[in-house]
């Protein structure tokens, strides 16, 4: 009945912990593919998953947890970014992603990713600002790490840009 599509706040646990269950099925089914996509857009779809929890009252007995599992799907999925733009030699010990590949698929970066990709990076990075800035900071959130994962989200998101003053560019200005 919600107009947003949003579940009441007495129910969204329960919605979220169902497609948890449901998403831990999905990654153990994927858990045997080596690509660094398949692993990025299951980054993706937990981070969006996990996202629900700044739409729940402050009041639900679960939010804190809820904030450090979206706190946890925000760095794994921008790890997961991340590394896609560190050179094939700097990832020591993945095969997936150094040059002489078996596969012999070029290296994969997220100047060429999809606009959804961008999208959930720049999610990603907004989610990661206002958790930085939130009560978590006097709860074990490890600030400094995020000040610099938040930095170098910033710089990825601009060299996503394929020309001057373009939405990629501006959104990383924003940010």
């Amino acid at each position: 009945h919600d107009p947003v599509g949003l579940g009441a706040d007495h129910e969204r646990a329960t919605y979220v912990s169902f497609l948890s269950k449901d998403f831990e099925d999905l990654q153990e089914k994927l858990r045997g593919d080596p690509s660094p996509i398949t692993n990025l857009y299951l980054q993706a779809a937990c981070l969006h998953l996990r996202i629900s929890a700044f739409f729940s009252p402050s009041s639900e007995p679960s939010y804190r947890s809820d904030l450090f599992k979206l706190y946890h799907a925000v760095t794994e999925f921008l790890t997961a970014c991340l590394e896609l733009n560190m050179p094939a030699n700097a990832i020591a010990g993945n095969p997936i992603l150094t040059p002489n590949s078996n596969a012999g698929s070029p290296n994969i970066t997220m100047a060429s990713a999809t606009i959804y990709l961008f999208q959930t990076m720049l999610a990603a990075g907004f989610g990661l600002l206002k958790l930085n800035y939130s009560f978590l900071r006097q709860h074990g959130l490890d600030t400094e790490s995020a000040k610099v994962m938040f930095r170098k989200t910033i710089f990825a998101l601009r060299g996503m840009s394929v020309s001057e003053n373009d939405l990629s560019e501006r959104l990383a200005e924003v940010l």
